[in-house]
């Protein structure tokens, strides 16, 4: 997938004014967003006595025909609010 954003010159300039690279910055920030979903994503299944990889765990959770994503869930969610 491929994500673009457009930036006014203004927002631009806002960035600029903290940041020294703007777009590194947001390439280290969705790094890190994927880092932290993908810990809170693995956290209930690692444990000591598992011997694989983040990325074989992951590998596993999403082949689980009973996995949903974030929107899925939050349908179950909402559908079982309105029964």
């Amino acid at each position: 997938m491929r994500i673009e954003i457009e930036l006014s010159e203004t927002e631009i300039k806002i960035l600029e004014h903290d940041l020294l690279d703007v777009e590194h910055w947001v390439r280290q920030a969705v790094k890190g967003k994927i880092n932290s979903c993908k810990k809170r994503m693995i956290s209930p299944y690692k444990s000591p006595l598992v011997d694989l990889s983040d990325d074989e765990i992951v590998d596993q959770i999403l082949q689980d025909p009973e996995y949903k994503n974030r929107v899925e869930r939050d349908e179950i969610i909402v559908t079982e609010a309105l029964d």
